[in-house]
């Protein structure tokens, strides 16, 4: 639900993620990334929660803590956004998902935020709350089709 990259000389890098509140862990093994003469480690978060991240590398000997890493998700389904309203810390991304069968976009009354365009059914927009706020979002079309984001 979330991606970023960094790159990695070495190629026995494992990074570890587990979500916090109920211990389910994703693993990740260096591979060679296709671009450049570096490894990768690729972490698909299916599902959203706070996850504690840790990389090692067996051969070193060593590891190291990451930050934890928010991922949370909104869906868009009929005229509604699911769930309306959430509470959410600073830095964490958002993923905006249309499950529809039609066509959404996400719109937001801070311009600080860009807005989502038209999605597509099936295509996501994401969004780092870096600020304090409280952050509305709507969809014009659908009149109530309304909801906000608490960053504390």
């Amino acid at each position: 639900m979330q991606f970023d990259k960094t790159s990695s000389w070495y190629d026995n890098v494992i990074v570890t993620a587990v979500r916090a509140d109920s211990n389910i862990s994703i693993n990740a093994r260096a591979v060679p990334d296709d671009k450049d003469d570096y490894f990768v480690n690729e972490v698909k978060f299916d599902q959203p929660g706070r996850w504690k991240i840790r990389t090692e590398s067996p051969e070193f000997g060593i590891g190291s803590a990451v930050p934890t890493l928010y991922v949370d998700a909104v869906n868009i389904v009929g005229e509604m956004f699911d769930p309306g309203s959430m509470t959410i810390e600073a830095g964490t991304t958002v993923r905006f998902s249309n499950g529809d069968v039609i066509k959404h976009e996400v719109a937001f009354a801070d311009t600080r935020i860009d807005d989502s365009g038209i999605l597509e059914p099936g295509d996501t927009f994401d969004v780092t709350f870096p600020d304090t706020g409280e952050f509305v979002f709507v969809y014009g079309p659908h009149p109530g089709m309304s909801g906000r984001i608490i960053v504390e």
